[in-house]
């Protein structure tokens, strides 16, 4: 109803030619400051009153258009507006000074921001209480300045009712003018919690629920590119996906997506806090998890908002995503770019693990981190093929002294990737940590819990990898599953046995593949392998932690390229000597490589 009334309070240029001194100028441009509003309205929309309604908490305006319309021309004829209430503010003629005061304050929005109103004849009190010093070099204007700035403005509203209602809706009108914009103050600086009042507005379009449930609630959102501000602009450029070109005038729209979870759910969680210590790491450590951009409380939520990523590893693994570019599983393991990837959400594990710094400087003890809800679909994979954590909702914090166990309280996850020591009684898999009452029981874990989640996540990617993609996976499910305990990878005492016979099978496959036997990249994937062994291993005491995984990674790494450097060293050698043995005889011919140039590039001169 408000749209309704507003708009039946616009007026046309003839009515106004009529009684110019009845009917203020500012109702002629009433529709030109709707048609600047997100989101926008069509017309041809089905439910249109319906959708006109709901928009009403969530509107805003665009301030790029809104500038394209009240250009100088327009702002100049607003201000010698002939009606009773204009001429009663300024005086029978304009004041010269007026016109130079709107460009040097910057103040052009006061006309949209009262023509909304419905009170042009504010804008000569609001004008002069504004100076010059408030003026800042960004193209937004912040002009309309406080009530409390301006001098008697009660005198301007005769009737009590009206003046007493004028104070709430002019704060929520500037909200719509002037919506939050999120900003990161630093490339090492912590995201900062913003308290926003209720009646906040927020430049959000195109929203849609992706998740829901009783506490929390996930949702997609697109901000046009005059309220991204530059430092977050930034940081989207390591999520291309997430910029896309606007159809109408091919202006980016950035794409978010922010976790709203109720306050009374998230006073134990420890998620804002790693989220906040992650900003401040180096990039090279957190380049495989996802960026916070912004957090902030708002009507009894606290708000999470990332660069929205379409796909995840659950995605690539079971779904086909991506699967054009993933090369052929003859291809060695170290030049696949998922398994170099995995390698990186090992190292960014480490840094979740032990990378945080203590933020109490006289405390002495070393901050540890549970991620505990390792998985695929926590893992996104961006559209540069960058893997990175997500989701630290059930994640734990913890400071431990010197000497003291790196140990704390398990809270949850995904069951198929919980570790042995998650569940009670592993003979009864099917029962949660809880007693006869039903109350969540204690268990305590050490931090390598999550290196057995990566395991599992590790084996599925090297299944993938080296065999037929996700028609493998499938078949390894129902082995594990044919084994007792349907949903993990362990058994009653140990880890299932289908899950070493895979690891077994996985070097034999791929050895069985190459149709000459390939020394160096076996010598890899042998210590792959044994490696995810140890990863698996039942005993929680007797687990590695990540630190090793990365480690041992590494270390394979290094010793399978400086094997390839002197494989081609040896190659080389070998030819050089054919070479000079032939050389009298002419005998001796290399092979090479020609390029689309048609130049032949010789083995010697590579």
């Amino acid at each position: 109803m408000d749209h309704f009334r507003l708009l039946s309070q616009a007026s046309t240029e003839q009515e106004h030619k009529k009684n110019p001194q009845g009917i203020c100028r500012g109702r002629l441009y009433i529709r030109t400051v709707i048609d600047c509003a997100y989101p926008p309205i069509s017309a041809t929309l089905e439910d249109l009153f319906d959708r006109v309604e709901k928009r009403g908490e969530k509107m805003f305006f665009s301030q790029k258009q809104l500038k394209e319309k009240f250009n100088d021309q327009v702002v100049y004829r607003l201000l010698k507006c002939p009606c009773d209430q204009c001429v009663e503010a300024r005086g029978a003629s304009v004041p010269a000074h007026l016109r130079d005061d709107v460009r040097k304050k910057h103040a052009w929005l006061l006309f949209p921001v009262m023509v909304y109103l419905g009170k042009l004849h504010f804008v000569y009190s609001w004008l002069s209480a504004i100076e010059p010093a408030n003026v800042n070099n960004e193209t937004r204007s912040h002009a309309p300045v406080h009530r409390d700035q301006i001098a008697n403005w009660e005198t301007l509203i005769p009737h009590e009712i009206e003046r007493l209602l004028f104070p709430s809706a002019y704060e929520r009108v500037l909200r719509m003018f002037n919506p939050f914009v999120f900003q990161l103050s630093g490339d090492n600086d912590p995201v900062r919690t913003n308290d926003l009042v209720p009646y906040a507005r927020f430049p959000y379009d195109a929203e849609k629920t992706l998740v829901e449930t009783q506490s929390v609630k996930v949702i997609y959102f697109e901000v046009p590119a005059e309220y991204v501000h530059q430092s977050v602009r930034n940081r989207m450029l390591l999520y291309p996906s997430s910029i896309k070109d606007c159809v109408v005038d091919g202006k980016p729209i950035y794409r978010f997506v922010r976790k709203a979870l109720k306050l009374s759910a998230s006073n134990d969680r420890a998620e804002p806090h790693v989220l906040s210590l992650v900003s401040q790491m180096k990039k090279e450590v957190t380049e495989n998890i996802i960026t916070l951009l912004a957090l902030y409380t708002w009507r009894r939520h606290i708000h999470y908002v990332f660069p929205f990523v379409e796909s995840d590893l659950h995605l690539v693994l079971r779904e086909g995503h991506y699967n054009d570019d993933i090369p052929s599983s003859a291809l060695p393991l170290p030049d696949q770019w998922l398994w170099d990837q995995m390698i990186g959400v090992t190292r960014a594990l480490k840094a979740i693990h032990f990378g945080f710094r203590n933020p109490f400087p006289e405390d002495p003890g070393r901050l540890i981190t549970f991620h505990f809800d390792l998985r695929p679909k926590n893992i996104l994979v961006t559209e540069d093929r960058k893997l990175k954590i997500t989701d630290f909702g059930q994640s734990v914090m913890r400071i431990v002294d010197e000497g003291e166990a790196l140990s704390d309280q398990f809270t949850s996850g995904d069951m198929k990737y919980y570790a042995p020591e998650a569940w009670e009684n592993v003979h009864e898999l099917g029962k949660m940590l809880r007693d006869p009452q039903g109350h969540l029981r204690q268990k305590e874990v050490l931090l390598n819990y999550d290196v057995w989640s990566l395991a599992c996540i590790m084996l599925e990617v090297l299944i993938f990898l080296l065999e037929d993609r996700s028609a493998a996976l499938e078949r390894f499910d129902e082995k594990r599953k044919a084994e007792q305990y349907v949903i993990s990878f362990f058994g009653t005492e140990n880890v299932k046995q289908c899950v070493l016979d895979k690891i077994s099978s996985l070097l034999q496959r791929f050895t069985n593949l190459k149709p000459v036997k390939d020394d160096i990249h076996d010598a890899y994937l042998h210590r792959v392998c044994t490696l995810l062994v140890d990863m698996f291993t039942y005993k929680k005491d007797e687990r590695i932690y990540s630190s090793e995984v990365l480690n041992r990674l590494v270390d394979a790494g290094v010793e399978y390229q400086a094997a390839r450097e002197k494989e081609g060293s040896r190659l080389r050698t070998t030819i050089l000597t054919k070479a000079l043995d032939n050389v009298d005889n002419g005998s001796f011919k290399e092979i090479g490589w020609r390029d689309t140039d048609d130049n032949t590039l010789s083995f010697l001169d590579m």
